[in-house]
């Protein structure tokens, strides 16, 4: 984990009808100088610890979502003896690979880890269980696989790990019980594997967020650098880097005609597949 962390309790939040929570607490952690929320339902004190249930969202949703309207864990896994907390992506996202552009301190992975180590405090570890839904299964299973969190236990719904991860890490580094949802008619994410399959601006995203999953790192850094908002100069880059200003063009090209060449481009449109990209200097 990087950085320190410190944690603010917020608000106890009571929610009514389907999927209703009688004390959904919101709660803020701070990692490495980023405030990061998360939603708690704690089980009933019963003089021992809980085993704890960290369930991931899917893209675009948040904690407060998948633990109410599409689980219902708010109150289950509290009635089960379990407690369950449902941490928020940044900005409905979970992120794989690296740091979304313009946020490099951002950690998904430390996030997780200060928040476990914060909710089972001084008491004698627990077991911890690791479930995911659609993006949020792609990246518990990138945590399971790497061995980023210690897990009793791994549950994905609709959702498996990118293909660069898995190539990674070809073994598992931990070993654990795996549950895996998936639906033969699934329109997003196919049964057999391949390219993601979403229509629309939603589905232009994911396959863009997948093909820049599959580059490089040095590639993810150029590129992040180059998109964020303002975008680096190419004097930074070459400072963060160590990459010759005159150079920085033509890796940039390389970049990204190997993301254009990528799988999950294979299924957008000639319009969608077209990169623009704004670099750190006039007239770039």
């Amino acid at each position: 984990m990087t950085g320190a962390a410190s944690h603010r309790d917020n608000a106890l939040v009571r929610y009514g009808g389907r999927g209703s929570s009688g004390g959904l607490e919101r709660l803020a952690l701070d990692v490495a100088g980023v405030r990061r929320t998360y939603w708690l339902a704690r089980a009933p004190g019963s003089g021992r610890p809980a085993p704890l249930l960290m369930m991931l969202h899917g893209s675009g949703t948040s904690g407060r979502d998948i633990a109410t309207t599409f689980t219902g864990l708010a109150t289950r896994g509290p009635t089960a003896g379990v407690t369950v907390v449902c941490p928020d992506g940044w900005r409905g996202v979970w992120h794989v690979t690296g740091t979304p552009p313009g946020q490099p301190d951002l950690d998904d992975v430390a996030f997780l880890r200060a928040l476990t180590s914060r909710l089972q405090g001084e008491a004698p570890p627990q077991p911890v269980f690791l479930a995911g839904l659609s993006n949020g299964a792609g990246f518990a299973e990138h945590v399971a696989r790497h061995g980023l969190l210690p897990i009793a236990g791994l549950f994905l719904v609709s959702g498996t790990i990118r293909e660069a991860s898995r190539q990674a890490v070809p073994v598992p580094a931990q070993r654990t019980a795996v549950t895996l949802m998936a639906g033969t008619a699934d329109p997003m994410a196919a049964y057999h594997g391949g390219a993601l399959h979403a229509r629309g601006w939603t589905g232009s995203i994911l396959r863009r967020r997948a093909a820049f999953a599959e580059l490089p790192s040095r590639c993810q850094q150029l590129l992040s650098m180059l998109i964020s908002d303002p975008p680096h100069s190419y004097a930074d880059i070459h400072a963060e880097l160590g990459i010759p200003v005159g150079s920085i063009g033509p890796q940039r090209a390389r970049c990204l005609d190997r993301m254009r060449r990528s799988g999950a481009f294979a299924a957008l449109g000639e319009d969608e597949a077209k990169i623009n990209l704004r670099g750190g200097e006039p007239g770039a």
